[in-house]
This record gives structure tokens, sequence and C-alpha cells, in this order.
């Protein structure tokens, strides 16, 4: 199945989901650093656009330590998100997996990386998760 795709400004689209988020975040009191280009372009579907990035900001505000960190770097050929917060206690490969979870008495399903993930190989985008420098780190290559 081919899903339509058009040219998405995701520049744009991160910084609007910020501005949406931006009540989480302060609830938190996370400190949010951004280094954006402007008029970033993917070709990519604008629904599951807006759901990778959705689901990535949401996952690097929830797993996130109170007075923690998130900071967000775009560039024409890669979007880099690191956040403080806990290290995995799983393989970050099984991180990937559907209901895995890293905290398994947390209210979440667990889907969010699996998600993520699917979106990306729909997409045909490269994904890399690392935990690094005491920083969950998620780049999507476009």
């Amino acid at each position: 199945r081919v899903l339509f795709r058009s040219d998405v400004n995701i520049s744009r689209l991160i910084i609007r989901q910020l501005d949406n988020l931006k009540e989480l975040i302060e609830s938190k009191s996370l400190q949010v650093h951004s280094d954006i280009e402007k008029d970033i372009l993917v070709q990519i579907n604008p629904f599951i656009a807006d759901a990778l990035i959705s689901n990535l900001l949401i996952n690097a505000i929830k797993h996130n330590w109170e007075n923690g960190e998130i900071s967000i770097e775009l560039i024409r050929e890669k979007l880099t998100i690191k956040n403080t917060g806990k290290p995995p206690k799983v393989s970050t490969e099984k991180l990937f997996e559907r209901f895995k979870k890293d905290n398994q008495t947390s209210d979440s399903p667990g889907l969010g990386l699996s998600i993520v993930k699917k979106i990306c190989e729909m997409s045909n985008l490269d994904i890399e998760y690392r935990f690094i420098e005491n920083r969950h780190l998620i780049r999507i290559y476009f």
C-alpha cells in the first residue's frame, strides 16, 4: 500500500508541536534547547509526520526527570532529540518492540517507540536510538 506523500515542513511542525506541549513541558519544569534549521522539507505523509514528531516529543517529555532537559536539533539530513532520564533497563533494540517497556509498572502501553519505528519504516527513514552521556538520543535520518 502506497501512502500519499507531500513536502512537509518539519521545522514548522516541530515548533507547532512544542507550542502545543508547552503546558506539559512546564509541568515538569523542563528546559528545552532547540536548534531548528528553517524550512526543512521531507517527503512524507503529513498525518504520519504529525504522529512521528508527536510521539518523539511526548516520549522525551514523559521519560524525563523533573527539571530535566530536552535538546532538539534539526538540519537538512536529520532530526536529533536528546533528553535526560533514567537509563533503559532493557537493551536499546528491545525498546523498539511492541509493548516492550522500560518500566513495566507505568501506565504507558509501551507503544511509543514501536510506532515511531513503524512510521520510519513506512516512510523510508532511518532511525537510531542510543543512551549516551546520561541522555536518551533518538535520531531520524531523512
